[in-house]
């Protein structure tokens, strides 16, 4: 064979491995970005910003802009939202909150406190594609924010600002932190709505928002749910009941994140006839409940309750000194009952197995004390 006849063929090889590194080159890289492309297509939703029922506005006295936004009825996977604010003709880093649920609105109050006041607010989606990748998708056009004033009691609307006050979500609070205290912990002051991944960041399950106790007897309060005045004590502890609000608002429903027995926590605040510890501190309806970690009786039910309802601390208002709780005298819990006591014996708080609502006993200064009370509780 000679030389040309060889040149031929080296040069026909390099061919063919130049085609086939090309084509692997193509099929890494090219397809997968496809099939990404691909697999968003499918996914559908749209969020607006809502001005004409009143919740758009900025609270120059608070620093806190309310922002209603709507998400139209669909099926796709939209999880998370982005909420933009243009200040003096730039953009802030934008709220990364969870989406309205298909079809509904949602309140978001949002701290400016390190950017000022706003011009105007957009927002925008973020799906979640099957393969597990996030995509932000279309924003919507700016609207001007205009001026008011921030609820701070009454009934509330239902949808973000109830009757427990400011619900504020401070900027930097989505860093994994499994509860409030951590946040807390973090630096975080204010008492709002934070975002919390009990199971730690990119773990199990999803992340999610919990109204935060910022303030009282040291903050780091997570809120653990309502119990409605003719609701039953069972699972309320370790069983997701109804519908979680981060608003505190009373719906004459029970819900509850039901995570105790999933957390650390060591202190239960309970709260009677209004979600505002100070409020309830002036009636003499507040208690504090101090316990070691995993103590079953406090992590568990409290219906069925299964073991001695004791080895506990307690006070009854904000300020107060810890004591020694708990009665040998009788039995403090069982599969029907969940009762708390004080050094003496008396009722503090308690809950039983059908809808009895919280009870307000003459331990914490009930007068007359009794059944059918609201309850508020909260953890850390």
């Amino acid at each position: 064979m000679n030389k040309r006849g060889i040149s031929a063929i080296v040069a026909t090889v390099l061919i063919i491995l130049i085609t086939v590194a090309a084509v692997t080159i193509i099929w890494g890289t090219v397809i997968p970005m496809v099939r990404d492309n691909l697999d968003f297509s499918s996914l559908e939703g749209r969020v607006s910003v809502v001005t004409s029922d009143g919740y758009t506005y900025y609270d120059s006295d608070t620093d806190v802009a309310s922002v209603q936004v709507k998400r139209d009825p669909d099926e796709g996977v939209m999880n998370r939202i982005e909420i933009s604010f243009s200040i003096e003709g730039s953009s802030v880093k934008p709220f990364v909150m969870i989406a309205p649920k298909s079809g509904q609105t949602e309140v978001y109050l949002l701290s400016l406190s390190d950017y000022g006041e706003p011009d105007s607010v957009s927002v925008s989606p973020i799906f979640v594609s099957s393969s597990g990748k996030e995509k932000v998708g279309d924003v919507t056009s700016d609207v001007v924010v205009g001026k008011g004033k921030l609820v701070t009691g009454g009934e509330g609307n239902g949808e973000g600002n109830g009757e427990g006050g400011k619900v504020i979500v401070e900027p930097g609070t989505v860093n994994g932190e499994k509860s409030c205290l951590e946040a807390y912990e973090a630096g975080s002051r204010n008492d709002g709505v934070y975002e919390i991944d009990p199971d730690g960041l990119g773990e199990g399950e999803d992340s999610f928002n919990v109204y935060c106790d910022m303030t009282t007897e040291g903050g780091g309060w997570t809120f653990l749910g309502h119990l409605d005045d003719y609701g039953s004590g069972i699972g309320f502890f370790n069983t997701t009941l109804g519908t979680y609000r981060t608003d505190r608002f009373d719906d004459d429903t029970t819900y509850s994140l039901g995570i105790l027995d999933e957390m650390e926590d060591t202190e239960l605040m309970a709260t009677l006839d209004s979600p505002d510890p100070v409020t309830a501190d002036g009636a003499n309806k507040i208690v504090f409940l101090k316990y070691d970690v995993n103590h079953p009786s406090f992590n568990n039910g409290p219906i069925p309750c299964i073991w001695p309802l004791n080895n506990f601390e307690y006070k009854t208002s904000i300020g107060g000194s810890y004591k020694g709780g708990g009665s040998t005298g009788e039995t403090n819990c069982d599969e029907l009952r969940w009762y708390a006591r004080d050094a003496g014996g008396s009722y503090m708080v308690l809950f039983y197995h059908i809808g009895y609502g919280n009870y307000w006993g003459a331990g914490m200064g009930g007068s007359p004390q009794g059944w059918h009370h609201d309850g508020w509780w909260y953890f850390r």
